[in-house]
């Protein structure tokens, strides 16, 4: 039975993969535009997005979506993980491609988005509404019904309009 009942679709693959084929750097912008529109999850590591033909969205979330100004950064959710927010973290540096583990994550994403997203170096991060200083900064994200796919769902369930 295993493997019979997904809930998406199968034609994507995971945004891990995606960055590991060493995309263009306006590639990978764009999918840090659609990464930082995604509701922030319980883990939102880059095995658990899917870049599907439609976009981005998120698996494994157990239905743990944070509310905008809710979200617990603080708080530990994984062994390979200290908190939600160096879970995030560790996934946006991935999609910069940050150079060494200590570089800022501002300065990462200034590099790879001066050119065509967010020329402004101060406000490097392309959230949905506009740049901004910090992915903390990031608000009125996609709603979790639209981006966020359970184990038990139909196939295209995910495709739903926002």
């Amino acid at each position: 039975m295993r493997g019979k009942n997904l809930g998406f679709d199968t034609g994507g693959m995971n945004l891990d993969t995606a960055i590991g084929l060493q995309m263009v750097a306006s590639s990978r912008a764009r999918l840090a535009v659609e990464f930082l529109a995604l509701p922030v999850g319980r883990d939102m590591m880059l095995w658990n997005i899917i870049v599907g033909r439609d976009g981005l969205y998120a698996i494994d979330q157990e239905g743990h979506a944070f509310e905008d100004g809710k979200i617990p950064w603080g708080d530990r959710v994984w062994p390979y993980c200290i908190s939600v927010r160096d879970c995030y973290e560790k996934a946006l540096g991935a999609l910069c491609g940050r150079q060494r583990p200590t570089q800022p994550l501002d300065e990462c994403f200034a590099a790879l988005t001066r050119l065509e997203i967010c020329p402004d170096p101060t406000k490097p991060f392309p959230c949905l509404h506009g740049c901004r200083a910090s992915f903390l900064d990031c608000q009125r994200r996609k709603k979790p019904a639209s981006v966020f796919v359970g184990r038990n769902l139909r196939q295209g369930a995910h495709h739903e309009p926002n």
